[in-house]
Protein backbone atom coordinates (compact mmCIF):
# COMPACT_ATOMS: atom_id res chain seq x y z
CA UNK A 1 0.00 0.00 0.00
CA UNK A 2 3.07 2.65 0.77
CA UNK A 3 4.62 1.42 -2.59
CA UNK A 4 1.33 2.30 -4.50
CA UNK A 5 0.86 5.46 -2.11
CA UNK A 6 -2.68 4.54 -0.85
CA UNK A 7 -4.33 3.57 2.27
CA UNK A 8 -4.16 -0.21 2.98
CA UNK A 9 -8.50 -0.26 2.89
CA UNK A 10 -8.18 1.48 -1.19
CA UNK A 11 -6.02 -1.92 -2.45
CA UNK A 12 -9.46 -3.65 -2.07
CA UNK A 13 -11.16 -1.25 -3.71
CA UNK A 14 -8.78 -0.73 -6.58
CA UNK A 15 -8.65 -4.31 -6.71
CA UNK A 16 -12.22 -4.74 -7.65
CA UNK A 17 -11.52 -3.08 -11.04
CA UNK A 18 -9.02 -5.09 -12.18
CA UNK A 19 -8.54 -6.70 -15.19
CA UNK A 20 -5.08 -8.23 -15.15
CA UNK A 21 -2.70 -9.65 -12.81
CA UNK A 22 1.11 -10.18 -12.80
CA UNK A 23 3.37 -12.67 -11.42
CA UNK A 24 5.10 -11.31 -7.87
CA UNK A 25 7.55 -12.72 -5.84
CA UNK A 26 5.63 -13.33 -2.49
CA UNK A 27 8.72 -15.45 -0.23
CA UNK A 28 9.87 -12.04 0.58
CA UNK A 29 7.81 -8.59 1.34
CA UNK A 30 10.81 -6.15 0.14
CA UNK A 31 11.18 -8.62 -3.06
CA UNK A 32 7.78 -8.02 -4.11
CA UNK A 33 8.40 -4.32 -3.78
CA UNK A 34 10.88 -5.06 -6.41
CA UNK A 35 8.88 -6.55 -8.86
CA UNK A 36 6.06 -3.68 -8.38
CA UNK A 37 8.60 -1.05 -8.82
CA UNK A 38 9.03 -1.63 -12.30
CA UNK A 39 5.71 -2.36 -13.36
CA UNK A 40 4.80 1.23 -11.71
CA UNK A 41 7.64 2.51 -13.52
CA UNK A 42 6.25 0.94 -16.51
CA UNK A 43 2.79 2.05 -16.53
CA UNK A 44 1.11 -0.72 -14.91
CA UNK A 45 -2.50 0.59 -13.53
CA UNK A 46 -2.83 -0.04 -9.40
CA UNK A 47 -5.52 -1.70 -9.91
CA UNK A 48 -4.02 -4.97 -11.51
CA UNK A 49 -1.41 -4.73 -9.19
CA UNK A 50 -3.48 -4.69 -6.09
CA UNK A 51 -5.21 -7.58 -7.49
CA UNK A 52 -1.88 -9.19 -7.97
CA UNK A 53 -0.60 -8.62 -4.35
CA UNK A 54 -3.68 -10.18 -3.30
CA UNK A 55 -2.90 -13.37 -5.15
CA UNK A 56 0.88 -13.40 -4.37
CA UNK A 57 0.00 -13.24 -0.66
CA UNK A 58 -2.74 -16.34 -1.20
CA UNK A 59 -0.39 -18.28 -3.18
CA UNK A 60 2.53 -18.21 -0.64
CA UNK A 61 0.47 -19.06 2.41
CA UNK A 62 -1.30 -21.77 0.67
CA UNK A 63 1.84 -23.02 -0.58
CA UNK A 64 4.09 -22.10 2.58
CA UNK A 65 1.99 -23.43 4.91
CA UNK A 66 0.06 -26.12 3.31
CA UNK A 67 3.03 -27.63 1.64
CA UNK A 68 1.55 -29.77 -1.06
CA UNK A 69 -1.54 -31.12 1.88
CA UNK A 70 -5.37 -30.79 0.17
CA UNK A 71 -7.15 -28.14 1.97
CA UNK A 72 -10.61 -28.65 1.79
CA UNK A 73 -13.84 -28.50 3.83
CA UNK A 74 -15.53 -26.13 5.38
CA UNK A 75 -12.35 -23.39 5.46
CA UNK A 76 -12.83 -20.37 7.94
CA UNK A 77 -11.05 -17.19 7.33
CA UNK A 78 -9.46 -15.33 10.13
CA UNK A 79 -7.90 -12.42 10.88
CA UNK A 80 -7.54 -8.74 9.83
CA UNK A 81 -6.83 -8.71 6.29
CA UNK A 82 -8.95 -11.60 5.69
CA UNK A 83 -11.73 -9.82 7.70
CA UNK A 84 -11.64 -6.71 5.79
CA UNK A 85 -10.52 -7.07 2.57
CA UNK A 86 -13.00 -9.29 0.26
CA UNK A 87 -10.49 -9.50 -2.67
CA UNK A 88 -8.05 -11.30 -0.63
CA UNK A 89 -10.61 -13.60 0.31
CA UNK A 90 -11.70 -13.88 -3.46
CA UNK A 91 -7.65 -14.56 -3.91
CA UNK A 92 -8.05 -17.58 -1.77
CA UNK A 93 -10.83 -19.19 -3.04
CA UNK A 94 -9.36 -18.95 -6.73
CA UNK A 95 -6.39 -20.25 -5.61
CA UNK A 96 -8.10 -23.13 -3.49
CA UNK A 97 -10.85 -23.54 -6.12
CA UNK A 98 -13.07 -23.32 -3.04
CA UNK A 99 -15.58 -20.95 -1.34
CA UNK A 100 -14.56 -20.41 2.37
CA UNK A 101 -16.28 -18.57 4.77
CA UNK A 102 -15.77 -15.40 6.69
CA UNK A 103 -17.61 -16.06 10.17
CA UNK A 104 -19.02 -13.18 12.85
CA UNK A 105 -16.49 -12.27 15.18
CA UNK A 106 -13.54 -13.48 12.77
CA UNK A 107 -11.21 -10.93 14.31
CA UNK A 108 -11.91 -12.40 18.10
CA UNK A 109 -11.44 -16.13 17.09
CA UNK A 110 -8.33 -16.33 18.52
CA UNK A 111 -8.80 -14.41 21.96
CA UNK A 112 -12.39 -16.34 22.59
CA UNK A 113 -9.94 -19.41 21.70
CA UNK A 114 -7.88 -18.31 24.24
CA UNK A 115 -10.58 -17.57 26.93
CA UNK A 116 -12.45 -21.17 26.07
CA UNK A 117 -8.90 -22.73 26.91
CA UNK A 118 -8.52 -20.81 30.47
CA UNK A 119 -8.10 -23.07 33.23
CA UNK A 120 -7.08 -21.16 36.26
CA UNK A 121 -8.00 -18.67 38.61
CA UNK A 122 -5.75 -16.17 38.41
CA UNK A 123 -5.37 -14.13 41.60
CA UNK A 124 -4.41 -10.20 40.54
CA UNK A 125 -3.28 -8.75 43.84
CA UNK A 126 -0.08 -11.37 43.25
CA UNK A 127 1.10 -9.64 39.92
CA UNK A 128 3.34 -7.22 40.57
CA UNK A 129 5.48 -9.37 42.36
CA UNK A 130 5.59 -12.08 38.99
CA UNK A 131 6.24 -9.04 37.32
CA UNK A 132 9.39 -7.88 39.32
CA UNK A 133 10.91 -11.71 38.77
CA UNK A 134 10.32 -11.33 35.22
CA UNK A 135 11.69 -8.49 34.28
CA UNK A 136 14.91 -9.54 36.62
CA UNK A 137 15.38 -12.73 34.47
CA UNK A 138 18.74 -11.88 32.73
CA UNK A 139 19.50 -11.18 29.03
CA UNK A 140 22.04 -12.53 26.89
CA UNK A 141 24.41 -9.23 25.96
CA UNK A 142 26.74 -8.96 23.68
CA UNK A 143 30.12 -6.45 24.06
CA UNK A 144 28.72 -2.62 23.00
CA UNK A 145 29.75 -1.14 19.80
CA UNK A 146 31.89 1.90 21.21
CA UNK A 147 33.72 0.81 24.78
CA UNK A 148 33.53 4.55 25.62
CA UNK A 149 33.53 8.45 23.73
CA UNK A 150 37.18 8.34 23.16
CA UNK A 151 36.63 4.89 20.76
CA UNK A 152 33.89 6.51 19.04
CA UNK A 153 35.71 9.84 17.93
CA UNK A 154 38.66 7.52 16.78
CA UNK A 155 36.12 5.65 14.68
CA UNK A 156 35.04 8.79 13.69
CA UNK A 157 38.35 10.23 12.53
CA UNK A 158 39.26 6.95 10.29
CA UNK A 159 36.09 7.36 8.49
CA UNK A 160 36.34 10.97 7.32
CA UNK A 161 39.61 11.01 6.21
CA UNK A 162 38.62 10.92 3.16
CA UNK A 163 36.45 13.69 1.88
CA UNK A 164 35.70 15.04 -2.19
CA UNK A 165 36.45 18.44 -3.26
CA UNK A 166 33.70 20.66 -3.34
CA UNK A 167 32.59 23.50 -6.20
CA UNK A 168 29.76 24.95 -7.68
CA UNK A 169 28.20 24.78 -11.49
CA UNK A 170 28.86 28.27 -11.64
CA UNK A 171 32.16 28.89 -11.03
CA UNK A 172 33.10 25.13 -13.53
CA UNK A 173 31.61 26.09 -16.24
CA UNK A 174 31.51 22.62 -17.87
CA UNK A 175 30.72 19.51 -16.21
CA UNK A 176 29.89 15.31 -16.16
CA UNK A 177 26.83 14.28 -14.65
CA UNK A 178 25.86 10.73 -13.09
CA UNK A 179 22.81 8.99 -11.83
CA UNK A 180 22.87 6.67 -10.13
CA UNK A 181 18.32 5.09 -10.42
CA UNK A 182 18.52 2.77 -8.24
CA UNK A 183 15.30 0.26 -6.24
CA UNK A 184 14.41 2.74 -4.04
CA UNK A 185 16.07 6.23 -4.93
CA UNK A 186 18.05 8.56 -6.98
CA UNK A 187 21.23 9.83 -6.53
CA UNK A 188 22.66 12.37 -8.66
CA UNK A 189 26.17 13.52 -9.23
CA UNK A 190 27.90 16.65 -10.87
CA UNK A 191 31.81 16.41 -11.15
CA UNK A 192 33.88 19.03 -12.43
CA UNK A 193 36.37 17.79 -15.48
CA UNK A 194 39.00 18.46 -12.99
CA UNK A 195 37.06 15.99 -10.25
CA UNK A 196 35.16 18.43 -7.80
CA UNK A 197 31.39 17.70 -6.84
CA UNK A 198 29.94 20.59 -7.98
CA UNK A 199 25.81 19.64 -6.83
CA UNK A 200 24.14 16.40 -5.96
CA UNK A 201 21.01 15.08 -5.24
CA UNK A 202 19.56 12.32 -3.24
CA UNK A 203 15.66 11.39 -2.96
CA UNK A 204 13.33 8.22 -3.29
CA UNK A 205 12.28 7.61 -6.34
CA UNK A 206 8.86 8.01 -5.79
CA UNK A 207 8.18 4.49 -8.23
CA UNK A 208 8.70 6.95 -11.01
CA UNK A 209 12.54 7.86 -11.24
CA UNK A 210 11.94 9.99 -14.90
CA UNK A 211 10.04 12.40 -12.90
CA UNK A 212 12.50 12.46 -9.95
CA UNK A 213 15.52 13.03 -12.88
CA UNK A 214 13.70 15.31 -14.99
CA UNK A 215 12.33 18.14 -12.49
CA UNK A 216 16.56 17.93 -11.19
CA UNK A 217 17.96 18.67 -14.71
CA UNK A 218 15.31 21.38 -15.84
CA UNK A 219 16.18 22.95 -12.35
CA UNK A 220 19.41 22.48 -12.81
CA UNK A 221 19.24 24.31 -16.53
CA UNK A 222 17.17 26.96 -14.94
CA UNK A 223 19.71 27.52 -11.72
CA UNK A 224 23.10 27.19 -14.57
CA UNK A 225 22.39 27.87 -17.74
CA UNK A 226 26.31 29.04 -18.48
CA UNK A 227 27.18 25.08 -17.17
CA UNK A 228 27.66 23.31 -20.01
CA UNK A 229 26.95 19.53 -19.13
CA UNK A 230 29.61 17.53 -21.69
CA UNK A 231 28.58 14.21 -21.03
CA UNK A 232 26.15 12.00 -18.53
CA UNK A 233 26.23 8.60 -17.81
CA UNK A 234 23.56 6.08 -15.25
CA UNK A 235 23.58 3.50 -13.79
CA UNK A 236 21.26 1.17 -11.09
CA UNK A 237 18.10 -0.46 -11.54
CA UNK A 238 16.60 2.08 -13.56
CA UNK A 239 19.67 2.47 -16.22
CA UNK A 240 17.53 1.19 -19.47
CA UNK A 241 14.54 3.76 -18.87
CA UNK A 242 16.91 6.46 -17.77
CA UNK A 243 19.48 6.38 -20.39
CA UNK A 244 16.68 6.22 -23.23
CA UNK A 245 14.30 8.62 -21.27
CA UNK A 246 16.91 11.09 -21.37
CA UNK A 247 19.14 10.05 -23.93
CA UNK A 248 22.64 9.88 -21.39
CA UNK A 249 26.10 8.92 -23.51
CA UNK A 250 26.70 6.08 -21.48
CA UNK A 251 24.94 3.18 -19.25
CA UNK A 252 26.98 1.04 -16.59
CA UNK A 253 26.91 -1.90 -14.70
CA UNK A 254 26.73 -1.05 -11.18
CA UNK A 255 29.64 -3.36 -10.37
CA UNK A 256 31.64 -1.02 -12.18
CA UNK A 257 30.48 2.46 -11.29
CA UNK A 258 30.75 1.04 -7.63
CA UNK A 259 34.44 0.11 -8.17
CA UNK A 260 35.47 3.23 -10.20
CA UNK A 261 33.89 5.37 -7.38
CA UNK A 262 35.81 3.14 -4.35
CA UNK A 263 39.24 2.77 -6.20
CA UNK A 264 39.32 6.72 -6.60
CA UNK A 265 39.23 6.89 -2.73
CA UNK A 266 40.98 3.53 -2.12
CA UNK A 267 43.49 2.83 -5.19
CA UNK A 268 44.44 -0.79 -3.33
CA UNK A 269 40.27 -1.93 -3.00
CA UNK A 270 39.84 -5.29 -3.40
CA UNK A 271 36.20 -5.42 -1.96
CA UNK A 272 33.13 -3.83 -2.25
CA UNK A 273 30.51 -4.42 0.13
CA UNK A 274 27.37 -2.24 -1.07
CA UNK A 275 24.32 -2.17 0.91
CA UNK A 276 21.44 -1.07 -1.61
CA UNK A 277 17.72 -0.27 -1.04
CA UNK A 278 16.79 -3.95 -1.54
CA UNK A 279 19.83 -5.86 -1.86
CA UNK A 280 23.14 -6.57 -0.45
CA UNK A 281 25.97 -6.82 -2.60
CA UNK A 282 29.58 -8.71 -2.43
CA UNK A 283 32.04 -7.04 -5.16
CA UNK A 284 35.72 -8.95 -5.07
CA UNK A 285 37.69 -7.31 -7.50
CA UNK A 286 41.13 -8.92 -8.92
CA UNK A 287 44.73 -7.46 -8.83
CA UNK A 288 44.34 -6.06 -12.30
CA UNK A 289 41.31 -3.64 -11.61
CA UNK A 290 38.29 -6.55 -13.07
CA UNK A 291 35.62 -7.51 -10.99
CA UNK A 292 36.60 -11.31 -9.55
CA UNK A 293 33.75 -12.13 -8.31
CA UNK A 294 29.93 -11.27 -7.39
CA UNK A 295 27.67 -12.38 -4.78
CA UNK A 296 24.15 -10.87 -4.17
CA UNK A 297 21.06 -11.48 -1.70
CA UNK A 298 18.76 -13.58 -3.45
CA UNK A 299 16.20 -15.01 -1.50
CA UNK A 300 15.33 -12.76 1.47
CA UNK A 301 15.79 -8.81 1.49
CA UNK A 302 17.22 -8.28 5.50
CA UNK A 303 19.69 -6.30 5.68
CA UNK A 304 18.61 -3.50 3.30
CA UNK A 305 17.83 -0.26 3.30
CA UNK A 306 14.05 -0.99 3.66
CA UNK A 307 14.81 -3.07 6.33
CA UNK A 308 16.26 -0.27 8.12
CA UNK A 309 13.41 1.76 7.10
CA UNK A 310 11.00 -0.97 8.31
CA UNK A 311 12.95 -1.12 11.66
CA UNK A 312 13.28 2.71 12.08
CA UNK A 313 9.02 2.53 11.93
CA UNK A 314 8.84 0.26 14.49
CA UNK A 315 10.64 2.24 16.87
CA UNK A 316 8.55 5.60 15.81
CA UNK A 317 11.66 7.11 14.43
CA UNK A 318 13.46 8.33 11.43
CA UNK A 319 15.83 6.66 9.79
CA UNK A 320 18.65 8.89 11.02
CA UNK A 321 17.18 8.76 14.68
CA UNK A 322 17.61 5.32 14.25
CA UNK A 323 21.21 5.15 12.97
CA UNK A 324 22.01 6.92 16.21
CA UNK A 325 20.41 4.90 18.49
CA UNK A 326 22.97 2.24 18.80
CA UNK A 327 26.40 4.71 19.49
CA UNK A 328 25.99 4.75 23.12
CA UNK A 329 24.57 1.62 24.05
CA UNK A 330 26.00 -0.32 27.01
CA UNK A 331 24.74 -3.85 25.48
CA UNK A 332 24.14 -5.42 22.20
CA UNK A 333 20.94 -7.58 22.62
CA UNK A 334 21.14 -10.42 19.37
CA UNK A 335 18.81 -9.99 17.06
CA UNK A 336 18.17 -14.01 15.54
CA UNK A 337 15.91 -13.37 12.78
CA UNK A 338 17.08 -12.73 9.19
CA UNK A 339 14.14 -12.39 7.27
CA UNK A 340 12.47 -8.13 7.74
CA UNK A 341 9.09 -9.14 9.00
CA UNK A 342 10.33 -11.47 11.90
CA UNK A 343 12.95 -9.35 12.91
CA UNK A 344 10.69 -6.68 13.47
CA UNK A 345 8.16 -9.04 15.39
CA UNK A 346 11.29 -9.81 17.68
CA UNK A 347 12.39 -6.41 18.38
CA UNK A 348 8.36 -5.51 19.17
CA UNK A 349 8.72 -8.10 21.84
CA UNK A 350 11.46 -7.23 22.95
CA UNK A 351 10.42 -3.64 23.37
CA UNK A 352 7.48 -5.32 24.97
CA UNK A 353 9.33 -7.18 27.49
CA UNK A 354 11.01 -3.91 28.78
CA UNK A 355 14.21 -4.28 26.94
CA UNK A 356 16.46 -0.96 26.73
CA UNK A 357 15.73 0.73 22.70
CA UNK A 358 19.04 1.09 22.34
CA UNK A 359 21.18 -2.27 22.83
CA UNK A 360 18.15 -3.52 20.94
CA UNK A 361 18.63 -1.01 17.80
CA UNK A 362 22.64 -2.30 18.44
CA UNK A 363 21.52 -5.93 18.01
CA UNK A 364 19.66 -5.16 14.79
CA UNK A 365 23.66 -3.67 13.46
CA UNK A 366 24.96 -6.32 13.96
CA UNK A 367 22.38 -8.44 12.62
CA UNK A 368 22.64 -6.81 9.59
CA UNK A 369 26.53 -6.99 9.74
CA UNK A 370 26.37 -10.99 10.11
CA UNK A 371 24.88 -10.97 6.70
CA UNK A 372 27.43 -8.73 5.49
CA UNK A 373 29.67 -11.46 6.44
CA UNK A 374 28.07 -14.33 4.94
CA UNK A 375 28.08 -12.07 1.75
CA UNK A 376 31.70 -10.81 2.06
CA UNK A 377 32.97 -14.96 2.77
CA UNK A 378 30.99 -15.77 -0.11
CA UNK A 379 32.28 -13.64 -2.87
CA UNK A 380 35.56 -14.04 -1.47
CA UNK A 381 36.62 -11.07 0.74
CA UNK A 382 40.06 -10.28 2.06
CA UNK A 383 41.15 -7.14 3.23
CA UNK A 384 41.29 -3.66 1.40
CA UNK A 385 36.91 -3.32 2.01
CA UNK A 386 34.59 -0.34 1.41
CA UNK A 387 31.51 0.34 1.79
CA UNK A 388 29.43 1.64 -0.12
CA UNK A 389 25.37 2.28 -0.47
CA UNK A 390 22.93 4.52 1.90
CA UNK A 391 23.68 2.63 4.80
CA UNK A 392 27.15 3.65 4.78
CA UNK A 393 25.78 6.61 6.91
CA UNK A 394 24.95 4.74 9.66
CA UNK A 395 28.12 4.67 11.86
CA UNK A 396 27.11 2.06 14.15
CA UNK A 397 26.26 -0.58 11.25
CA UNK A 398 29.79 0.57 9.66
CA UNK A 399 31.47 0.43 13.54
CA UNK A 400 29.32 -3.58 13.32
CA UNK A 401 30.77 -4.58 10.50
CA UNK A 402 34.48 -3.87 11.24
CA UNK A 403 33.50 -6.39 14.64
CA UNK A 404 32.10 -8.96 12.42
CA UNK A 405 34.99 -8.95 9.97
CA UNK A 406 37.89 -8.21 12.11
Amino acid sequence: ASLLNVETPQMNELAQQAHNTYTIASRCGVFAKSDIQPLLNQGAEKSDLAASIFHAVASQAITGLAKGRPISGNVLYLGGPLTFMSCLRDAFDSVLNIKGVCPENSLLYVAMGAAFCAEHDVDLTTLPEKLQTAAQHSFEHLPPLFKNEGEYTVFKMRHSKESVAIGTPAEAGEAFIGIDSGSTTIKIAVMSPDGKLLDSFYQSNKGNPVVAVRNYLTDFYTKYPNCRLLAGAVTGYGEELVKNAFRCDYGLVETVAHFTAAKYFMPDVDFIIDIGGQDVKGISIDTDGTVKNFAMNDKCAAGTGRFFEAMARSFEMTLPEFSKLALKAKNVIPITAQCTVFAESEVITLVGEGKPMDEIAAGIEMAVAKRCFVMAKKAGATDSITLTGGCAKNEGLKDAIEHVLK
